[in-house]
């Protein structure tokens, strides 16, 4: 799911952000019969790659494989970076300014994010699923889990720079809401319970 406008929304300023090693891969101007892993995108402007169908569980298995996928189709070619458009980060999401076409803006609140190594040194690339608005909607959330969206919709970004650059880039979108499955590759927790309390009036 993306937003699209022609002027970027109105931002924090303090949480505008230049991303000039980011920017979307360029499957997002392929027609369906020209991708990989199942995935489905329509011709025309930038558009989000879309699941065969809504993922209510394993959502981190299913980006994974998807990231694999693009990768073994990628093996032995350069993602060069486009001059086309720019990417920026603000208070709510990933903005993709696209020359004449205004701005394409991706949602960050509770947005899956994947990430794989790509085989060419210091590169990488990110799945970014954000979830769908359902309030008011019926129909798009499961039955038995009507707060939990299914995932349905997948952007790729590509990314040149270090490992801690990509690090930054995560802790980036994680503080404008989105959900990193990188957790326990980045902390340590701790499975025994420390201690037990209550709030009380």
């Amino acid at each position: 799911m993306a937003r699209r406008s022609s002027s970027p929304p109105p931002c924090d300023c303090n949480m505008l952000k230049a991303l000039p090693h980011v920017w979307l891969h360029p499957v997002h101007r392929r027609t369906a019969h020209e991708t990989a892993g199942g995935m489905a995108n329509s011709a025309g402007a930038m558009s989000p790659i879309q699941a065969p169908v809504p993922i209510y569980n394993g959502r981190k298995e299913f980006l994974e494989d998807l990231l694999r996928s693009w990768i073994r189709e990628q093996a032995g070619q350069e993602l060069c970076q486009p001059c086309q458009h720019q990417v920026r980060l603000d208070n709510a999401g990933i903005i993709v300014e696209q020359c004449d076409k205004g701005s394409l803006v991706i949602p960050l609140l509770l947005a899956d994010c994947v990430e794989a190594a790509l085989p060419s040194a210091n590169s990488y690339l990110v799945a970014l699923a954000p979830r769908p608005e359902t309030r008011g909607v019926k129909g798009d959330a499961h039955p038995e889990h009507p707060s939990s969206p299914a995932l349905q919709d997948v952007w790729l970004c590509c990314m040149s720079g270090s490992f801690l650059d990509l690090k930054e880039f995560f802790s980036d979108l994680s503080s404008r809401g989105a959900l990193r499955w990188d957790l326990h590759d980045c902390y340590k927790v701790e499975e025994k319970c420390f201690a037990v309390g209550k709030c009380g009036q």
